[in-house]
């Protein structure tokens, strides 16, 4: 019978790539614009900030994704690859350990042996079982740079064009007015559609990130009003 379930947790890198990036696109520049706003600035100048800040954002962002994700991917090899030769240096002691570990997890100790017996037959199996077991991972590396940069990158793109189209399209005086209302409006609509791609509420989702968003944004207002 095929599995109908919907697991969430394979999604997650990509999801909180996304995520981010697009959360920090949207805030960042929504809030440079009303600080700059509330601080009497001129629309061309808005303009030229708001394009700098977008497009310096995204690469950085994207930059930081992908340090972060390559350092990741790097742990995980070095795990794999530190656990397949202690396997093959010392069989018996990492076939005791992992008896210990299913023990630990509440199996019988003569389950736990013949698990541990039943998968010494195959080698690949056995690394998994441990990886899994010690590590939290089979040893399949999901870990993928260059995916994480690009989809951080386009999300700020979007996520801070937002605001950016928003106060182009409007007069210097409604600035702070409309590029609040739809930055609050994009960052509730993202935190529920991130709650229901990782398998949540979007109403919690929603409500989380529309707070904090708008927390941000009066900070930014006042800053910018005393700064002035």
């Amino acid at each position: 019978m095929p599995d109908s379930k919907h697991h969430f947790t394979n999604k997650l890198p990509v999801v909180r790539a996304m995520v981010m990036g697009a959360n920090d696109g949207l805030i960042s520049i929504s809030a440079l614009l009303v600080g700059l706003a509330s601080a009497n600035s001129e629309k061309e100048s808005l303009f030229i900030v708001s394009i700098i800040g977008l497009l310096s954002g995204a690469i950085s962002m994207a930059a930081g994704e992908f340090l972060s994700v390559s350092a990741q991917k790097d742990s995980e090899i070095a795990d794999i690859k530190r656990e397949s030769e202690s396997h093959e240096n010392h069989p018996q002691e990492e076939h005791d350990e992992l008896i210990e570990l299913f023990v630990k997890r509440g199996i019988s100790e003569k389950l736990a042996q013949d698990i541990a017996d039943e998968a010494s037959v195959d080698k690949e199996l056995l690394l998994k079982l441990h990886l899994k077991e010690e590590l939290g991972f089979e040893g399949e590396i999901k870990s993928n740079p260059l995916q994480a940069c690009l989809v951080s990158f386009m999300a700020f793109m979007v996520g801070g064009s937002v605001p950016v189209i928003t106060s182009m399209i409007v007069s210097l005086g409604s600035v702070i007015l409309y590029t609040t209302l739809s930055s609050i409006l994009g960052l509730v609509l993202l935190g529920g559609v991130s709650g229901y791609l990782g398998g949540s509420s979007p109403f919690k989702g929603a409500l989380r990130v529309g707070i904090i968003g708008s927390l941000i944004l009066v900070f930014s207002i006042n800053l910018g009003k005393i700064l002035s």
